[in-house]
């Protein structure tokens, strides 16, 4: 059995570590070509924002009716317990998502190691994916050792990635290049309605992405003490977090950055930083997306499991 050792210390942390990866140092640019103006590219994701804490609050309420382990398929199963769709959603987590999730965040977080090592490690070579292996053993080897060891460092890489982004947002900020004036105007100068509005629908289907992630924690319902309480808690302090996050930093980038460059920039963060601090500010860029993109993949190898775990409790795994 499992036993109920995360409190709202732990929970929070890993929805935070879970949410916030790496997408938010490529997506901004997305968003900034889609909607043509940088007040409407920060409506955007302002309102995606408001959007998930709906979605957030919705997995608070079912997560404290239902504080069991695997989160979603417990959710389908009551749902729909005539219907298959817990048992396929349990099985896609297994074969697709879950572990495509591990591996690209993995990749992202090897690729920036060898930004420090680019002779030993270089981009998309077989030492990149050996060392996206190395990272996932470890931390799987981590997780192992018990729920509180691994809860204790998703602590650190969580509070460690939030103060780093604080950091380059104050850089950002308080550079002589930050503009306030970029942040105008709110709308592009030629489009209507009606193309304003397709422009942000498809902008927000990139950066809803980014606030994926608020229901890890009922994936780990089973263990999280008085979830009647601490669900609601950490979810709500979580998604307070990330969209404070996410928010400051789009306006940190448009403010030392001239729109074109942020929509035309392949490395958001580091383009900014550049252009705030100087060209050694990419090693410090490199720092926050490793440590951001390993505390994602240890948010998401303590969640997964979970329900697979599920699976095998219902006798719809392998039983070993």
């Amino acid at each position: 059995t499992l036993q109920r050792g995360l409190g709202l210390l732990e929970a929070t942390p890993l929805l935070v570590g879970g949410t916030i990866g790496v997408s938010i140092f490529l997506v901004p640019a997305g968003v900034a070509r889609e909607v043509g103006a940088p007040g409407l590219a920060l409506f955007t994701w302002a309102f995606t924002g408001l959007m998930a804490v709906c979605g957030a609050l919705s997995f608070a309420e079912l997560a404290s009716a239902m504080p069991e382990t695997g989160g979603t398929y417990v959710f389908l199963k009551r749902a729909y317990p005539r219907w298959p769709l817990a048992f396929l959603f349990g099985w896609m987590m297994l074969f697709a998502q879950g572990t495509g999730n591990i591996a690209v965040v993995a990749s992202m977080a090897s690729l920036y190691l060898g930004h420090f090592a680019g002779g030993l490690i270089p981009a998309d070579s077989a030492a990149q994916r050996l060392v996206a292996v190395a990272f996932i053993a470890g931390l799987t080897a981590v997780n192992v050792l018990g729920l509180r060891t691994s809860g204790w460092v998703q602590n650190v890489l969580a509070g460690i990635k939030v103060l780093l982004m604080g950091a380059v947002v104050a850089a950002c900020l308080w550079s002589p290049a930050a503009d306030a004036s970029r942040l105008a105007p709110m709308l592009p100068a030629v489009a209507g309605f009606g193309a304003t509005a397709v422009s942000v629908a498809a902008a927000m289907i990139l950066s809803v992405f980014s606030y994926s992630g608020f229901y890890f924690v009922t994936h780990v319902a089973g263990e999280v003490r008085d979830p009647g309480r601490t669900l609601s808690r950490a979810i709500l302090i979580a998604m307070a977090v990330v969209l404070t996050t996410y928010l400051a930093l789009n306006v940190a980038f448009v403010a030392v950055l001239p729109f074109d460059q942020l929509a035309a920039s392949p490395r958001v963060a580091a383009d900014a930083m550049r252009a705030a601090v100087g060209p050694r500010a990419a090693d410090l860029t490199a720092v926050v997306v490793l440590l951001s993109a390993l505390g994602t993949l240890n948010a998401q190898l303590l969640n997964y499991p979970r329900i697979t775990f599920a699976l095998g409790s219902d006798g719809l795994f392998f039983r070993g």
